[in-house]
């Protein structure tokens, strides 16, 4: 008996356990399903507005004196005096006497031109009274026969005037010789090097010193072929307004320039168009910096692009490529026709709306047709008509 009951009490329980568990499992409630949220990839936009923007092409370059020359004596003979102001960087006026030759021989040379002038005219006085009075003797013996040149004495009196006219060249010869020992500013400037001093001996063509003009300086500014390409050329005006700029003390100084011609050719190395722009020493803030050998930066106004789109270039998949957002919040690759790169936008002439949602966050790995959260709008970076 306690061996039946030994087997038949585990069996009991099993099947006790068994149907419990089959109750639970017929009336158990269903559990409740919960739908996951859907996350989408959020964006920022950029409203695409069609703008007039006038393009500012960047360049530097070094100032340099619109003239530049070297003096060179055009007499022989030893320095004898030079100016007080024979120094590096002084300011000359033009014509203002900078070196002066000895002028001994020369003025020698003008008293025996002088002397032989005076005798020229003593002989063509004295071969037009010749003639006078061969005329009147002619006249008594000739009976109204014409005379002959050789009977007026012509030969002799046009040998007469020639040898006048050669005195007073040589006269004014001698003149200018004398005045050429007087070396002078051929124009307004400043000496920038000297290459004589008082008591050299100078021989006709001798360098004396280096001379750069004042009022108007020059820079050569080059482009590239992409920038030249978009340099305002008017027949009008044909002078291209460009700023100068550079620090000095802390502050930037900036001064208004034009572009006046170009050199007239490609550089060969840098494939780069040299543009020459002038301006004037006297604007404000020149008198103490603007000076030949400042290194400027310079911004040249371009040409007017009308009806196109700046666009971030962080926006662009690459340079023809950019993705903007539908109507029904899903990404789409576009192709755009770019028609210039800047740093921080490039203008877009072509694929583009107004009015139409350009995605400015950049995605990994963006799908055509991804729907998308626009988190908000990007603010306008490209204000104004002008590039930065």
């Amino acid at each position: 008996m306690n061996r039946l009951l030994k087997v038949l009490v585990p069996i009991l329980i099993v099947g006790a356990a068994l149907g419990v568990f089959s109750v639970m499992v017929q009336f158990k409630k269903p559990a409740e399903q919960i739908e996951a949220p859907r996350t989408l990839l959020s964006v920022q936009t950029l409203t695409a507005k069609p703008q007039n923007i006038t393009l500012t092409l960047p360049s530097q370059g070094i100032i340099d004196a619109q003239r530049v020359t070297t003096i060179a004596s055009e007499a022989a003979g030893r320095v004898t005096a030079v100016s007080p102001k024979w120094n590096i960087g002084e300011q000359f006026d033009e014509n203002e006497i900078l070196v002066e030759i000895d002028p001994s021989d020369y003025a020698t040379a003008v008293t025996q031109a002088e002397a032989a002038l005076a005798d020229a005219r003593s002989s063509l006085a004295s071969e037009k009274a010749r003639t006078e009075q061969a005329l009147r003797e002619w006249e008594k013996v000739s009976q109204g026969v014409k005379p002959t040149d050789l009977a007026l004495r012509k030969p002799q009196i046009e040998s007469a005037t020639s040898r006048l006219k050669a005195a007073e060249a040589s006269l004014l010869k001698a003149q200018h010789d004398l005045e050429r020992t007087k070396i002078r500013a051929p124009f307004a400037g400043r000496l920038r090097t000297l290459r004589i001093d008082l008591g050299s001996y100078l021989t006709p063509g001798a360098p004396i010193a280096e001379f750069f003009s004042l009022g108007t300086f020059e820079v050569r500014l080059p482009l590239s072929l992409d920038d030249y390409a978009f340099v305002k050329h008017s027949q009008s005006d044909p002078a291209i307004p460009v700023q100068l700029k550079t620090s000095f003390g802390g502050n930037q100084v900036s001064w208004t320039g034009k572009i006046i011609r170009t050199e007239g050719e490609i550089d060969r190395s840098t494939r780069s168009v040299y543009l020459i722009a002038s301006v004037e020493a006297s604007q404000p803030a020149t008198s103490d910096i603007l000076k030949p050998g400042l290194f400027v930066h310079a911004e040249i106004e371009g040409q007017t692009l009308t009806n196109v789109f700046p666009i971030p270039r962080s926006s662009f998949l690459d340079e023809q490529h950019l993705l903007v957002v539908d109507s029904q919040n899903r990404i789409r690759r576009r192709a755009v026709t770019v028609v210039r790169q800047t740093g921080s936008h490039w203008l877009v002439s072509e694929g583009l709306k107004a009015g139409e949602l350009v995605c400015v966050t950049t995605i990994a790995a963006p799908v055509d047709g991804m729907e998308v959260s626009i988190n908000s709008q990007s603010p306008e970076a490209f204000g104004g008509s002008q590039q930065p």
